[in-house]
């Protein structure tokens, strides 16, 4: 089994991240150690390899969570559901942008597989439980997308944050494509990400982790704003 680019362990809840796909967009596994309840967040690609870790860990997967609806983030989302029964979660702003899925790939030259259908929304402050306790709250930040969300994994120490496309190590998501908007990204970082905690650790949409601490003092992007 391919070891994961990220893991925390706390309090029986396990939190791993994998590149998947051609574009290594992260995907994020979330499972309780006991009960073996999961959550993905981001399964972009790579169907057979994830099916693969679900099996590994003998889980069940619950929800299908989404930071947004680009193809490389939400791929093999409709194949994994109707594999293991769990149900599709993302903002409502990005069900339109999931149903053109298909278009989106081919923009990039890739085949890729209809939507599926979406089981369940989130909002700003939207709370997503697992064996039924909270273990993550959902931060509304737009910019890359019109409905792209993190999730704040505030009972870990140090906290985790998954910020999709909205941040990077040194770098931000990129805004030209349809949705995107410069200074509403910009500000989503700074309302709603940079308030974390300095010791915050982000788990990105691409590329490697890093900390709210380093974005604030080395994101050249965000300091020029």
């Amino acid at each position: 089994m391919i070891s994961p680019l990220f893991q925390q362990l706390h309090d029986g809840l396990n939190v791993k991240l994998y590149p998947v796909g051609p574009l290594q967009s992260n995907c994020t596994l979330i499972y309780d150690e006991t009960t073996k309840e999961a959550i993905l967040v981001d399964p972009g690609d790579d169907l057979n390899f994830i099916l693969e870790l679900i099996n590994h860990y003998q889980l069940k997967v619950i929800t299908l969570l989404h930071t947004h609806a680009h193809f490389d983030h939400i791929g093999c989302t409709k194949r994994l559901k109707e594999q293991s029964g769990s149900k599709i979660v993302m903002h409502q702003e990005e069900i339109q942008l999931y149903s053109e899925i298909e278009q989106q790939g081919a923009m990039f030259g890739m085949n890729v597989e209809g939507p599926g259908v979406v089981d369940d929304t989130i909002t700003h402050n939207s709370t997503i439980k697992l064996v039924a306790r909270e273990i993550m709250k959902t931060l509304h930040t737009p910019g890359h997308t019109r409905g792209g969300c993190s999730f704040y994994l505030d009972s870990f120490d140090p906290p985790l944050v998954i910020t999709g496309d909205t941040l990077f190590r040194l770098s931000i998501g990129r805004t030209d494509l349809p949705g995107g908007d410069y200074r509403t990204i910009i500000n989503s970082i700074k309302e709603h990400l940079f308030c974390l905690p300095d010791e915050t650790v982000v788990l990105p949409g691409h590329g490697p982790t890093t900390t709210i601490k380093d974005e604030k003092s080395h994101n050249p992007f965000v300091k020029q704003q």
